[in-house]
């Protein structure tokens, strides 16, 4: 059971690292499936693309030899009609009687089932002959338009489009007319008439309907004129039941294109027919032609879905294998958090993890040296405390204030002695004190104050000064005892070697997020060799704790960007600038 229980915590922390939202093994696995989907799908894309335009060239190519073999019938049967009329023209040529000539009618209308009517016509408009025997519906046919045509084509042949035929009384049959002008010698003179020949409409029809485009394909044949020859729905586009747009063709050479039409992609091609200006126009829808495409697409879907759930599971272990290392890293960091500094990682497997390794290694020990710092700096900044208490308790100050003391009450001057004493007393107090290193900026004040109320009784008037801090920063932290140190060399080092009354000003203000303490003098100054030397001094060898001893345990406390500041220049006075922080 405890086995188990291991195994099972064990799959729980696997499964938890990998589906993590921003795990390592969680980013592999799904960049890796995303790039996989991606690449799957893209190539689907363009060999859909591919397949798509192939197919359309195909299906236009097709039905363009589809509609060609149609055009070749309706060429060879034309021609067969052409043929007809000059055989009939040679025949009439020899003019032999009208009785003949009716019987050269009769015979071709007999042998061809497909003829309704051969007639033959004047320039004048009137009838001179006819295959068959019923009178003719007008004495005048010069106004038609197939007679007018005839004549302006000069014996090329011209065909009509469908329509019902009009020549004899009570014939009504569907038919498309072929005329054309006829001229023969006779006596030494040119005459010429017009050839009619009126072909049975169901054989066009038998003809364009034969041939095969697919379950809603189809194809029409107009002439240049836009008329509709033959179509499927010739009927119900006739009654208005349906419509077509016969100007496909316009302006277009023979061959295939695709044209939208309601949302719908359709494959047009155009063909002419040659005896004639008449085109051959197919029509096909492109859903149906590329219906084999669309199921390449679903199946190609299907195939992209399992391979993105296979390569989702391939991820899965791979990333997990690549991520083991990185988890038992991991686990070396948690230790670390808890304080265990002792633990190292081992340093094998790929060459990132080695790298990885070795980092942590080196890290822990770089915390345990900057550790072994941090306590270094902390006996650093007890040592520097111990010494600025050592040196604030100087003999030498402390017998000449005694001194200074003695003097003063043999002298009689016993408001100067308690002022003397009081002083003292409190500057002795807080600097004997071992508590806290930092003070209130009004505690520091107290102190520099009695300091100068000490040194200005001893030396009488040679100097005097003045203190000024913000209201509200008097309750803010300072490090102990840095005024004093810098009033003293103020004193020794600017006021004493002068001539003439001196003067010491200390300032307190804030500057942005910073405390500034100034102590100026108006004392001799200093040279700028001086002045850039000055933080370098040996503190043991400086009166009191020493300029350096007090920037140290302001950087020390504070940071590497606090601590002092020098202002200084021959015979101008010098001012020191005190930078803390604004809190501590």
């Amino acid at each position: 059971m405890k086995r188990a229980h291991i195994g099972w915590e064990k799959i729980k922390e696997t499964l938890t690292f990998t589906f993590r939202p921003r795990g390592f093994q969680a980013v592999i696995t799904f960049c890796t499936t995303f790039i996989a989907l991606l690449t799957i799908l893209i190539l689907a894309t363009g060999l859909y693309v591919r397949f798509s335009t192939t197919l359309r060239e195909t299906t236009l190519n097709a039905n363009q030899q589809l509609i060609g073999q149609v055009s070749e019938n309706l060429e060879r049967y034309l021609e067969e009609m052409h043929n007809t009329s000059i055989l009939i023209e040679e025949i009439l040529s020899t003019r032999q009687g009208s009785e003949k000539e009716q019987e050269v009618f009769h015979i071709t209308h007999h042998l061809r089932t497909d003829v309704e009517t051969v007639a033959e016509f004047a320039v004048t408009g009137r009838m001179r002959t006819s295959s068959t025997d019923l009178a003719p519906k007008y004495d005048d046919f010069s106004g038609k338009k197939w007679f007018e045509q005839a004549l302006a084509a000069q014996q090329a042949p011209c065909f009509s489009a469908p329509h019902v035929q009009d020549l004899f009384v009570g014939e009504h049959d569907w038919v498309i007319t072929y005329s054309r002008e006829i001229r023969w010698m006779q006596a030494g003179e040119f005459h010429s008439a017009v050839l009619l020949v009126d072909m049975n409409f169901n054989s066009f029809q038998r003809i364009c309907s034969q041939v095969d485009l697919g379950r809603s394909g189809y194809l029409f044949l107009i002439n240049s004129n836009g008329e509709m020859i033959y179509h499927p729905k010739q009927q119900m586009i006739y009654s208005g039941m349906n419509d077509e747009d016969l100007h496909l063709a316009d302006g277009r050479e023979d061959g295939g294109y695709v044209r939208k039409r309601d949302g719908v992609d359709y494959a047009v091609n155009v063909c002419s027919v040659d005896f004639s200006d008449w085109k051959i126009v197919s029509v096909t829808s492109m859903s149906e032609a590329l219906a084999t495409g669309q199921e390449l697409w679903m199946f190609t879907g299907i195939m992209a879905v399992f391979a993105v759930v296979f390569v989702f599971f391939i991820s899965i272990q791979v990333a997990g294998f690549v991520a083991s290392p990185i988890r038992r890293l991991q686990r070396l960091m948690r230790r670390v958090e808890n304080g265990v500094l002792t633990i190292r990682a081992p340093e094998r497997g790929a060459y990132e993890i080695r790298e990885l390794s070795k980092s942590f290694n080196a890290m822990i020990e770089k915390i345990c040296s900057l550790m072994d710092e941090v306590i270094e700096e902390k006996d650093r900044l007890r040592k520097s405390e111990i010494r600025a208490l050592q040196a604030q308790i100087n003999p030498h100050f402390l017998y000449n204030t005694l001194d200074s003391i003695v003097w003063l009450a043999e002298t009689g001057e016993k408001e100067e002695v308690v002022t003397m004493v009081t002083s003292l007393a409190s500057l002795l107090r807080i600097t004997i004190s071992r508590g806290d290193p930092f003070v209130t900026v009004k505690e520091e004040l107290n102190h520099a104050q009695n300091y100068l109320i000490i040194q200005k009784i001893r030396y009488g008037d040679r100097f005097d000064f003045s203190i000024q801090a913000d209201e509200d920063l008097l309750h803010c932290r300072t490090v102990r005892i840095v005024l004093q140190p810098l009033i003293e060399n103020a004193i020794s080092h600017g006021i004493e070697p002068m001539e003439g009354a001196g003067h010491i000003r200390i300032c307190v203000s804030r500057e942005g997020d910073r405390i500034l303490m100034q102590v100026a003098d108006n004392g001799v100054g200093m040279e700028e060799e001086k002045l850039r030397s000055i933080l370098q001094a040996n503190p043991e060898k400086a009166s009191g704790i020493g300029v350096k001893n007090v920037n140290e345990r302001i950087r020390l406390c504070c940071g590497e960007e606090y601590g002092l500041q020098f202002i200084s220049r021959p015979g101008e006075g010098t001012t020191v600038r005190i930078w803390l922080p604004g809190q501590l």
